[in-house]
Formats: structure tokens, C-alpha cells, sequence
């Protein structure tokens, strides 16, 4: 709706990516006259106030290896509203809303929840920092040496 589009923003942040022509001709002949903003590639060290700046993540992602950008937004206290697919609910747990990627539906009211309900938004946030503290590249290679050496057995 009109109303929640001018109260917030979506912001879309990357690049367009593989055969995202439709997607591009679509935001440029309807969505970025209705407050749809398309900030392209963002740098690294920017992503973390573009995430403060967010009143919520929507990452609809139909496969995903891990959920890079769930996980960063968790780490900054933001809210996630994520697919309920695959590593991306993994990374998510109980710290966002889960949401089927072909549920159109679905997204539009959770977006719509996080702008106008503050406290949903709040609540469905607690306990990501500490979550996303959980994701380390210490506790990558820990957990893939385990899993290495589970595969291998014993080494004589």
C-alpha cells in the first residue's frame, strides 16, 4: 500500500545479477516511481548502516548455502524476515519470521507487520546478536575438521 510505501522504503541492495532483465526493466518502468530504491552494490564496509538503517531484512531466497545476509542482520540487532527454505532458516532459528518463498502473500504481510507493528518487529529480533554471534569462521573450521575427520575414521 501507498501509505507503508512512504512511511518506508524498500530498499533492494546488489547487483541485478544472471538473467534478472525482466526484473530491471520492471523496476525501472514501475517500482522505483513507488519509493522502491535500488542501492546496487554496497561495500562491505557500509553493509552494517545500511542493516541499523533497516527497520527489517526481507531475504526471499528460493536456495541459498548459507544466508550471509540473515546472519549479518542478525549480528546488528535487526529483524529477519526469511525463507523457510534450507540453510537460511538454519542460520535464522527463532530469531525472525519464516516465511514460504512462493508465499506472496505471506511476505506482504510480514513486511507490512514489521512497518506498522514496532514492538512484532522488536520482539522477533531478540536474541539474533547473540545468535549471529554463533556463525564465526573459528567455528566453520571447527565444525568442518569434525566433520572431516568423522568421514576419514581413525588414521593409523
Amino acid at each position: 500500500p501507498s501509505e507503508l510505501r512512504e512511511r518506508c522504503p524498500l530498499v533492494l541492495v546488489g547487483p541485478w545479477g544472471w538473467r534478472f532483465e525482466r526484473l530491471a526493466a520492471f523496476f525501472d518502468t514501475e517500482a522505483k516511481h513507488k519509493n522502491v530504491i535500488h542501492l546496487g552494490y554496497v561495500a562491505d564496509a557500509d553493509l552494517p548502516a545500511v542493516y541499523n538503517g533497516a527497520r527489517a531484512l526481507a531475504f526471499p531466497t528460493l536456495y541459498e548455502g548459507f544466508g550471509l545476509p540473515a546472519a549479518e542482520m542478525l549480528a546488528c540487532g535487526g529483524a529477519v524476515l526469511a525463507s523457510s527454505t534450507g540453510a537460511v532458516a538454519e542460520v535464522v532459528g527463532l530469531c525472525g519470521t519464516l516465511i514460504d518463498p512462493a508465499d506472496e502473500g505471506g511476505w506482504h504481510d510480514a513486511m507490512a507487520k514489521a512497518i506498522r507493528e514496532p514492538d512484532w518487529t522488536a520482539a522477533i529480533a531478540r536474541g539474533g546478536v547473540e545468535r549471529a554471534a554463533r556463525f564465526t569462521w573459528e567455528a566453520c573450521a571447527r565444525d568442518t575438521l569434525t566433520a572431516y575427520r568423522a568421514a576419514l575414521g581413525p588414521i593409523s
